[in-house]
């Protein structure tokens, strides 16, 4: 089984995911071969949502972090200037 994308797809609608399965069987002594697809277009947008939304809260994380020490310290600056200042 694998995933696949149709070409086919008219250019103002979005790209479909499909998975593709086959099956080989003997019907009335005949060997037959049956292919499946099935439209997990909704599955592979939720997972590719998931992935944004992980690296949404990981840039967000990281750059609350990297702030946070020079906030400290224009805070602290800003203390001792208007304890001296008084």
């Amino acid at each position: 089984m694998f995933i696949s994308q149709l070409n086919s797809v008219p250019e103002n609608r979005r790209k479909r995911h499909y998975l593709i399965s086959k099956q080989t069987f003997v019907y009335d002594n005949e060997e037959s071969l049956l292919i499946l697809l099935r439209d997990v277009t909704n599955v592979v947008l939720l997972d590719e949502e998931r992935q944004k939304n992980q690296l949404m809260k990981l840039l967000h994380a990281s750059v609350s972090h990297d702030l946070m020490n020079p906030l400290s310290a224009v805070r602290q600056f800003t203390n001792i200037m208007l304890y001296e200042y008084r």
